[in-house]
């Protein structure tokens, strides 16, 4: 009988998806436990949990099966075929009982059941490099089909081939045959087709795990597909097989928290499973919450790896988690445990990856271990320039799990663990600085290709591109600045300015310049006058008034006496607006430069200097409430941007006459500047101005009587400048103070702390839908 396809129609599984879906994967563990007739304190041990949780999932099955004891779940959950319906319906099979909980991969195991039970499929290949969890989610894969129904799926049995002990194509006859109970015939028949005629009759799943040093023997597995047409296969294995008829499933780490919140981290699987695995090892392990932020470095550190995290959790036996956190920085040797029950294989990660490190040729071996100098993953022509990879040598590894392939973004990337253990590779063979000088060499050129492109219409690919290779730049500068070859590092410091600063990295951009500052003397002047720009617009960005002057004086005279036209103006028109918005003084000579740099910077076709000057001025006028003037310098600005495509500028130009029209009580100009501003700063992900143009409409909602609706806004910016630690930029903080102490006039102080906090736990998306509808 050939295998029934999910597709088709009738089948169980789509009858019963949304009863198989409203229970969670634990609630399904505890549910095939009551079936076998566990008691509560059994299932308590079997899945790790106290008696008490037990009874609590109890209720929770109970309710959403709509009975009232073990017994009718079990027999509610068998009519809608959850379970199967009887031990005479129970499919035969030799899989090992679970010894841990199954955390995680709910749309993995789903995507994987959904495969095996398309007729179309007969090879399927969990993909994934060691310690990823493969052989786990074969056998949760199988168990499920064990205990679930399926017409016609799997009815002589599923059964678990474990080719790790193996080594050549007749042993894997053996094994197969050992797993599915065949004995062969003493008479001269070849072994291998006695198999094949037993398995001709069987309609059974095989997971043969562990395939990767087998690759030559593949062919046995195309002659029993070939053989037996009811056969399928599921196969574990580091590497591809190559084979025409396999669909390939790929197994990356476990969902991991992004931001340290504690309330996003305990979601999250990987965490979930560090909890477990510390619990097994200590009983009375508690994650309290001021360890939360060690938990979720340690998960992000082996980036969700579940082998790393259970190593990882064994320490907690002896060491505190920042202990374990610490350790973990220092050597990924720390990874290493004696627990019994684990293969040798699997006992370290040193362990894991050596067995990866084998599966290489030299030639491969040679190119992966430069690959290992990019962070945060790297794309096809970073390969190739940095360490001579071409697209067969990314392919070959890529099908070893070496690498991963994003195509969605065109990255490759590799598990930060493996990184670690490659580097100590490339270090010993001799290669790490030439590898290391290639690397930043490549993105000292990509940063300088970007910078003027920040200023132009094609800015957001260009942010975006800098943000993805954020890491590597990091990478390229701090290699530079320790090993001496200074010049490259301040290269990419000095183009990345404008990323820094609109990107919100100031303090990272600070300590960055900072570091660079002590070796000004080993770099040619206009490098150094480069610098010194950079690091007045970021101590400026941090209201670090007296470094700004003095880093951009410094700047204005070696680009005066290197005769450095363009950058010079830059660093007049900066000093000009050097101001802040709280010193009025020296007001006419501030315009003076600041026109100066727009004349020169006119001359030399430099159209997004000019904007920059003319918001400047703009700025500059402001100060003694010259709007009339600022108004005309911000729509000249408005004019050039619009021409350049420049949306950044845009929108901070719409918000800055957002403000003058508070300024002077237009409160339907502050209505029409900040909307535009708002709708152009969100569909770019412009934070800065997204905030401050929020919080303008916040004022106009106070001028035009509705208080709380101010309120909430006002709580929604705070949240969203909290989360993202943003502040506003300094000529415009004074004017978003003012604007609070109005908003503050219209209620006690009592009922806007109410509702400000509704606002507070607004969402900026929220937000933004609810000020563009105003």
């Amino acid at each position: 009988m050939m295998k029934a396809s999910i597709f088709d129609e009738g089948k169980n599984l789509s009858k019963n998806e949304e009863a198989t879906d409203s229970l969670t994967p634990r609630e399904m563990d505890v549910l095939r436990l009551l079936a076998e007739n566990y008691s509560n304190r059994e299932i308590a041990h079997a899945l790790v949990l106290s008696p008490g949780t037990v009874k609590w999932y109890n209720k929770q099955i109970y309710n959403k099966l709509v009975v009232n004891s073990r017994e009718k779940a079990v027999a509610v959950a068998r009519q809608m075929g959850i379970l199967a319906r009887d031990a005479n319906h129970s499919l035969a099979h030799n899989l090992p009982g679970w010894i841990t909980p199954f955390i995680g991969r709910k749309q993995e195991l789903k995507d994987l059941t959904d495969l095996l039970t398309n007729s179309e499929v007969r090879l399927v290949t969990i993909m994934g490099s060691g310690g990823m969890g493969k052989t786990r989610l074969a056998l949760e894969a199988g168990r499920y089909f064990v205990y679930t129904i399926y017409e016609g799926v799997f009815n002589d049995g599923i059964y678990f081939v474990d080719l790790a002990p193996v080594s050549t194509s007749d042993s894997i006859i053996t094994a197969i045959a050992d797993a599915v109970d065949f004995q062969f015939a003493t008479d001269q028949r070849d072994p291998q087709q006695q198999l094949l005629d037993y398995l001709k009759h069987k309609n059974v799943l095989l997971i043969l795990d562990n395939f990767e040093h087998l690759l030559d023997s593949a062919g046995v597995i195309t002659e029993c597909l070939r053989a037996a047409a009811d056969v399928t296969m599921l196969v574990t294995s580091r590497v591809r097989l190559n084979l025409s008829s396999q669909t390939t499933v790929k197994l990356t780490g476990l969902d991991y928290p992004v931001k340290q919140r504690a309330e996003d981290a305990l979601k999250c699987n990987a965490v979930q499973l560090f909890i477990q695995s510390a619990q097994r090892v200590r009983h009375d392990f508690v994650l309290e919450p001021d360890d939360v932020s060690h938990v979720v470095r340690i998960c992000r550190l082996v980036q969700g790896l579940p082998l790393g995290i259970i190593l990882a959790a064994t320490w907690v036996e002896i060491l505190s988690l920042p202990e374990i956190d610490h350790e973990l920085t220092r050597s990924i040797d720390f990874l290493a445990s004696e627990q019994r029950d684990l293969p040798r294989r699997l006992r370290s990660i040193r362990a894991v990856f050596e067995y990866s490190w084998n599966l290489m040729s030299d030639a491969e071996a040679n190119i992966f271990m430069k690959l290992c100098v990019f962070r945060g993953g790297f794309t096809r022509d970073a390969a190739h320039e940095v360490a001579s990879a071409d697209l067969r040598i990314l392919i070959n590894l890529t099908n070893k799990s070496l690498i991963q392939h994003e195509a969605n973004r065109g990255r490759y990337s590799i598990h930060e663990l493996l990184r670690q253990y490659t580097s100590q590779q490339l270090q010993s063979s001799g290669q790490w600085d030439s590898a290391q000088h290639q690397h930043a060499q490549y993105y000292a050129q990509l940063a300088e290709r970007a910078a003027p492109e920040l200023r132009l219409a094609n800015q957001e690919q260009w942010f975006h591109t800098l943000e993805l290779e954020h890491d590597n730049l990091r990478a390229a500068i701090a290699w530079s600045l320790d090993s001496g070859e200074v010049t490259v590092g301040l290269r990419i410091i000095t183009a990345l300015r404008d990323f820094w600063f609109y990107e919100g990295y100031h303090v990272e951009a600070y300590q960055w310049c900072e570091r660079a500052l002590k070796h000004v003397s080993q770099i040619h002047p206009i490098l150094q006058g480069r610098l010194r720009l950079t690091a007045g617009l970021i101590a400026w960005a941090r209201h670090q008034m007296d470094e700004t002057r003095h880093y951009w004086e410094q700047a204005l005279t070696i680009f005066q006496e290197t005769g450095e036209r363009r950058y010079a103006a830059w660093a007049l028109g900066y000093l000009g607006g050097s101001k802040f918005g709280i010193d009025q003084s020296g007001y006419e000579d501030d315009v003076v430069r600041i026109e100066a740099a727009i004349d020169t910077l006119r001359k030399l076709n430099d159209l997004p200097g000019v904007a920059q000057m003319l918001n400047i001025l703009g700025n500059v006028h402001r100060i003694p409430q010259h709007y009339d003037q600022a108004k005309l310098a911000y729509e000249r600005c408005l004019g050039i941007v619009r021409q350049t495509g420049e949306k950044r500028r845009e929108s901070i130009i719409l918000s800055n006459l957002a403000l003058v029209a508070y300024a002077e009580a237009d409160y339907e100009l502050v209505k029409v500047y900040s909307q535009d501003g708002v709708s152009i700063a969100y569909e770019i992900g412009f934070k800065l101005i997204l905030a401050e143009c929020l919080h303008t409409l916040a004022g106009f909602l106070g001028a035009e009587n509705r208080a709380p609706d101010a309120a909430r806004l006002a709580g929604a910016v705070d949240a969203f400048h909290e989360y993202q630690g943003l502040v506003f930029a300094p000529n415009d903080q004074h004017y978003h103070d003012r604007i609070r102490n109005d908003l503050r006039q219209h209620m006690d102080d009592e009922t806007f702390q109410a509702y400000w906090h509704q606002g507070y736990q607004m969402s900026i998306d929220a937000a933004v839908e609810f000020v563009l509808s105003i």
